[in-house]
């Protein structure tokens, strides 16, 4: 039974469609197809008490009902949605001045109907005025006699109750639709609060990164522009300042790789990566500022330990953590990994 509920919900409903169109193809589903269960039990109740009338109308109401759910399930289309909802709205009209069977009360369902599924303002507009004016004129005519006699009260209530709980089952799909809506909108804000804090975190250590070899290398051009530095002095600086840009250009393609990949959505491959070779790799990014402060930095980390993970994420782990130890640490102190 609820794989067959929701095949008929979602009937027609396909990943090409945006969120909003969804919703409505799930719901003109609902509607119809508690429509089309409400009129299939009058046809037996009116076929039963030999009213013919009164059958031939739910057998055309069930009929409009299937070939709106067929349309919409085929293709959601605006249009034939605008057709239909008028067919049905003059459809209850004459029946509740005719047959005064209380089909009145669907115009009001209807109105809300049309609330739900129109988003243009302006056919919503037209026809919320069209089933009000619809509505003053059953109230006109309601004591005009009909074409055949008054109903007796519990027909009228079952249909009361039917148009109500047709009513209540789209205001409840419409609820949890909504409730689920801005669930992942609260886990996607979240994601992306998280996803901002790795970035200016990203961004707070390239600064620390970027800034002393760019600063090293401003200092030697205006000592060397100033013809302050001998040229044995020029080369052992020189050595020193091509290591820190080589470092500089390695961190500047990780950031340019890790950028890339965050647009595109990309989570990384994992795979099996040597812990401490890993580490290894990224020390020179440090080397400047451990020499900075006189601190020393042992790798203890056994040459087999593998990790499982993904190498951009892992080495940025690694460069978080021996970022807040270096700035962390006294001077002439000891890190060990």
């Amino acid at each position: 039974m609820p794989k067959l509920l929701h095949y008929i919900i979602n009937r027609g409903v396909t990943k090409e469609q945006g969120l909003e169109t969804r919703r409505r193809v799930s719901m003109i589903n609902i509607g119809t197809s508690l429509a089309i269960v409400a009129s299939l039990i009058f046809v037996v109740i009116n076929t039963i008490n030999g009213k013919w009338i009164l059958l031939l109308s739910n057998t055309i109401l069930m009929s409009i009902m299937l070939v709106f759910f067929l349309i919409n399930a085929i293709k959601y289309n605006l249009t034939y949605i605008f057709i239909m909802l008028m067919l049905l709205s003059v459809f209850f009209l004459i029946n509740s001045i005719l047959f005064h069977n209380n089909l009145q009360y669907a115009l009001l369902t209807q109105m809300v109907v049309t609330i739900l599924l129109l988003n243009d303002k302006k056919l919503r507009v037209i026809m919320l005025c069209i089933h009000i004016s619809f509505f003053v004129t059953y109230i006109y005519f309601q004591d005009s006699p009909g074409l055949i006699p008054r109903q007796p009260v519990y027909r009228n209530c079952i249909i009361v109750f039917v148009m109500l709980s047709i009513f209540a089952c789209m205001l409840e799909y419409f609820k949890i639709i909504q409730l689920q809506y801005q669930q992942k909108l609260t886990e996607a804000n979240k994601e992306l609060i998280e996803s901002n804090r790795v970035k200016e975190r990203m961004l707070s250590i390239l600064s620390h990164d970027f800034n002393a070899p760019v600063a090293n290398l401003i200092s030697t051009l205006f000592l060397v522009d100033a013809e302050m530095l001998s040229p044995e002095q020029f080369r052992d600086v020189s050595a020193k300042l091509k290591l820190q840009l080589q470092v500089l250009t390695t961190s500047l393609q990780d950031v340019l790789h890790w950028s890339k990949m965050q647009i595109q959505g990309d989570t990384g491959r994992a795979e099996n990566i040597n812990v401490k070779g890993l580490i290894a790799e990224i020390l020179p990014l440090f080397e400047y500022t451990l020499g900075a402060k006189k601190l020393e930095l042992k790798n203890n980390i056994p040459e087999n330990v593998l990790a499982y993970a993904n190498k951009d994420h892992l080495k940025l782990i690694f460069r978080n953590l021996l970022h807040n130890a270096i700035k962390f640490s006294f001077a002439g102190g000891t890190i060990l990994i």
